[in-house]
C-alpha cells in the first residue's frame, strides 16, 4: 500500500506520482514542461472558478506577501476540522447532499458555433492562444505538427467562446483531427450532436 504521508506542504506521494505520470504522458500535448507548469495552470484555473463563483468573475484586491498566516493548521485546528468532517459525513443532510451533488464536469458550459462553415481560422502556421482559453506556460501552437493542433483545438473547444472558435478553429483541420482530440464527453456529444459528420470519422468537411 502506498504511503499517504505528506511530501512537502501540498501533495501525498501518490498525488505526486500521478502528477508526474500526467506530465510525462500528455505534458507535450498540453504545454506542461514540468510539474511547476502543471501546478501553476491548475492554480490559475481554480482562481478563475472562484472569481466567477464568489466575485462575479472580477479580481479581488491584491494581498501582499506575508499577510496570510504561514504554515499548516495547528493540531487543535486539524482535530476540530476532522471532527466536523466526520460528524457532517454521518448526518442525514450530508447523505442527501452527497446523493444530489452535481459534478463540475456536468455543468461546465460549452459553446458551439451556429454553422460549421463559420470556422475559418488558420490551417497552417503558428497559432497563439489567448490567455482566457489556455493558461499554460506556452500558448503558441505549431499547426504543422499534430501535437500543436491537438493542444490548440482541445483548449479552444473546452474553453473558447463562439467568437474564439470562429477565429481560431479551421473547419477542415477540425474534421481531420477530431478523432484524435481528447475531450470531455459532454463537449464531444454537443459538437457531434450539432455536426453529425464529426462522429462519422470521414475526416471530410461537409
Amino acid at each position: 500500500m502506498k504511503s499517504r504521508q505528506k511530501k512537502g506542504p501540498y501533495f501525498t506521494e501518490e498525488d505526486l506520482e500521478q502528477i508526474r505520470a500526467a506530465v510525462q504522458a500528455v505534458g507535450p500535448l498540453e504545454g506542461y514542461a514540468s510539474i511547476t507548469d502543471f501546478v501553476e495552470a491548475a492554480a490559475r484555473r481554480e482562481l478563475r472558478r472562484l472569481q466567477r463563483k464568489y466575485n462575479g468573475g472580477r479580481k479581488w484586491p491584491g494581498v501582499e506577501a506575508g499577510k496570510l498566516r504561514p504554515g499548516r493548521r495547528t493540531r487543535a485546528e486539524t482535530a476540530a476540522w476532522e471532527d466536523r468532517s466526520m460528524r457532517r459525513s454521518k448526518s442525514p443532510r450530508a447523505v442527501s447532499e452527497s446523493m444530489e451533488r452535481v459534478l463540475i464536469r456536468d455543468v461546465i458550459p460549452y459553446e458551439v458555433p451556429d454553422r460549421f462553415s463559420d470556422l475559418r481560422g488558420p490551417a497552417e502556421g503558428r497559432l497563439t492562444l489567448p490567455h482566457h482559453v489556455y493558461w499554460g506556460p506556452v500558448p503558441e501552437c505549431d499547426l504543422s505538427e499534430p501535437e500543436g493542433v491537438i493542444k490548440a483545438y482541445q483548449a479552444v473547444l473546452r474553453e473558447g467562446t463562439r467568437k474564439d472558435q470562429v477565429e481560431l478553429l479551421n473547419a477542415g483541420l477540425l474534421c481531420r483531427m477530431w478523432p484524435l482530440l481528447m475531450l470531455p464527453v459532454r463537449c464531444r456529444n454537443l459538437w457531434e450532436g450539432k455536426f453529425p459528420h464529426l462522429g462519422q470519422g470521414s475526416g471530410e468537411t461537409p
